[in-house]
């Protein structure tokens, strides 16, 4: 067989085992990633392309994981679990309520200066 031959027939062979997207056609698809991962596992989309990269943009790897056990994927992928983001948002709202009454404080120390 010669060279020319071999590659054409090499060429088919890989045709029917992938699939080779435009641009557009990727974009499109990570778009749709995303909005499938976002609605599914009620997520914000920052986090739905962190899960689509670390997951190497295996949607059912990631379902498989996260409703496996949620908790341990959070874990593993560095991310806070809800505790530790319910915990995140009451330390944010008690850090507001001090910067708060330390601008309160500073506001009546000026005026006090200034009288």
């Amino acid at each position: 067989m010669d060279s020319t031959k071999m590659s054409s027939a090499t060429k088919r062979q890989q045709q029917r085992l992938f699939r080779v997207f435009t641009r557009k056609e990727a974009e499109e698809s990570y778009k749709k990633a995303i909005e499938g991962l976002t609605t599914v596992l009620y997520c914000q989309e920052d986090l739905a392309r962190y899960l689509l990269h670390a997951f190497g943009a295996k949607t059912n790897k990631i379902h498989d994981a996260y409703f496996g056990d949620e908790e341990r994927t959070k874990q593993k992928l560095g991310l806070l679990t809800e505790e530790e983001e319910e915990q995140a948002e009451k330390n944010d709202v008690l850090k507001l309520a001090v910067e708060k009454k330390e601008k309160e404080k500073e506001k009546g120390r000026l005026l006090h200066t200034y009288n």
